[in-house]
Formats: structure tokens, sequence, C-alpha cells
């Protein structure tokens, strides 16, 4: 809630947020927020240490801010855990990747 994940993100996590259709890239492409309950979408953020990092570094070319200045070490690291258990709930993670 406090740093507003649910604009673009949804508030179940699934990327269908209300900012979700209006964002772009810095070269102006549209590009949609992931759907942080589909880890098997993504290359670069599958685990709580990766995911930590997106949140203290942010992700260069997209709308994903640096939580360093906002958040404590300590709130980094508990939102980490919070996407990581919304991952938990995917099919992927009871042996079998979904078909979409």
């Amino acid at each position: 809630m406090k740093m507003q994940c649910g604009k673009c993100h949804g508030e179940s996590g699934r990327g269908d947020g209300p900012a979700a259709g209006t964002m772009t890239d810095v070269w102006g492409q549209p590009i949609l927020p992931r759907d942080l309950t589909k880890p098997h979408h993504s290359k670069i953020a599958t685990n709580v240490i990766d995911i930590y990092r997106i949140f203290t570094t942010g992700m260069d070319g997209t709308p994903m801010p640096s939580y360093m200045d906002v958040l404590s070490d300590e709130e980094r690291w508990h939102l980490a855990n919070y996407v990581l258990s919304l991952q938990r709930n995917d099919e992927y993670y009871n042996g079998r990747v979904p078909e979409e």
C-alpha cells in the first residue's frame, strides 16, 4: 500500500493495475507490469534475493523505481518476501507450469 504497487501490478499482483495499460519504457514503447504471481514469466526475479535487488536498484529502462531511499532495508526484505509469497501460490510451485 505504502509504495502503491497496486497502481501497476494490481491488487492481487497480476499486472492488471489501473496504470498498466498506460506505461512506457524509456524508449517510449508500451510496457506491461509483471504479473507477480507467475515466476516462470520472469528471467530476473525468481527468488527473494533478486526481488530485493530490484526494490533496491529499480529496473533501468522501465517504470520500476528504486525504493532504496524510501524504504528501509528491513522493509524492502519484507516486501520482497511478500512478492515471493504471491509466486508460491502459482501452479509453478506445485510441480507443473500452467499452459497459457
